[in-house]
């Protein structure tokens, strides 16, 4: 069996995975099997800076049409890469946000069936660029 846990904190992503051992543990006992449990990975959650979500909501407003932005707060464990990234950035002071990119998908994020609708591409590279672009000018200028 392969499965994965996740919280909106490490306290919570930490009694998910205690919880689910539990769980293995005693359903084992029950049928009289053996059980053996071997961490794969392990993900964090991080935080986006409100200010930064803010600016860059700022940034993008008005700018491409169709394009709505949501600058409300998340906690993501979305990527283990993006959020180890964010918090050893907001570890030495620094500002970061996660964006995600809105795209019409099959299936849910981390099934097999996954697959984002590459025609989204070319707009969402666009917004991106646009708001770090505008971000460095408001850094420029200010």
């Amino acid at each position: 069996m392969a499965m994965e846990v996740r919280g909106e904190t490490e306290a919570i992503a930490d009694y998910m995975l205690e919880r689910a051992e539990a769980v293995l543990k005693g359903a084992a006992l029950a049928q009289d099997v053996a059980v053996e449990i071997k961490l794969a990975g392990r993900t964090t959650v991080a935080a986006s800076d409100e200010v930064l979500s803010r600016r860059l909501a700022s940034a993008l407003s008005g700018r491409l049409p169709g394009v709505e932005v949501d600058a409300g707060s998340h906690v993501t464990g979305g990527s283990e890469d993006a959020t180890y990234f964010m918090r050893r950035v907001q570890e030495l002071g620094g500002q970061a946000i996660y964006a995600v990119v809105g795209s019409d998908i099959p299936s849910g994020h981390h099934t097999p069936e996954f697959d984002i609708d590459e025609k989204d591409f070319p707009w969402a590279i666009e917004a991106l660029a646009t708001g770090i672009a505008a971000l460095a000018a408001e850094k420029d200028a200010g």
